[in-house]
């Protein structure tokens, strides 16, 4: 990549590896001492991060969670599962987007398949709220209520449930008139 994105319409244009790439240019990541080299398949994540779960302080347990979960999810984005377990979201493209490195999951996102208003009990599967909480649940949560999506298909996920939820809106306030 020969120019860096320095607008939010440079930055619209670009492809999730473009994205991935300039991210990375313009914020190096700091190698993490505990995993020095590239960890590129699901196995390796597994054998990788598997002892680092717990570690302390709880902080250092975001990266290799996030990693380890990534890879029971099989490292590629789930957009057809999320499209047949929603059917609304038939209208949106197949992906198949693989995980390059399980230490930089930066732009990969575990999406609800239920939305966290509705049911209870539901938690984002980063940052704190994942290295507060027992691994055990957090991995349930995981397997049970989400999808592994790359951020391409969250941003499309996202932004056709808010225009439904517009449409929707409007409708039940009568904002669309009698004429139409």
């Amino acid at each position: 990549m020969a120019l860096l994105p320095r607008t939010k319409a440079q930055w619209s244009r670009l492809t999730h590896t473009q994205k991935e790439e300039a991210w990375y240019t313009l914020n190096p990541p700091e190698d993490d001492p505990r995993f020095p080299v590239p960890i590129t398949t699901a196995n390796d994540a597994l054998v990788a991060f598997s002892s680092h779960l717990n570690d302390k302080p709880p902080r250092m347990r975001s990266v290799p969670r996030r990693g380890y979960l990534a890879a029971l999810k099989g490292g590629q984005c789930e957009m057809n599962r999320l499209k047949r377990l929603k059917p609304t979201l038939n209208s949106l493209d197949d992906c198949y987007n693989t995980i390059q490195d399980y230490r930089r999951l930066r732009l990969w996102e575990f999406n609800h398949v239920v939305s966290r208003a509705i049911s209870a009990g539901q938690f984002v599967i980063s940052g704190s709220d994942c290295t507060r909480r027992r691994f055990m649940d957090v991995r349930e949560h995981c397997l049970r209520d989400t999808v592994l999506l790359c951020r391409e298909c969250h941003w499309s996920v996202t932004e056709l449930e808010k225009t439904a939820q517009i449409i929707a809106g409007q409708a039940l306030y009568g904002v669309f008139g009698s004429d139409q």
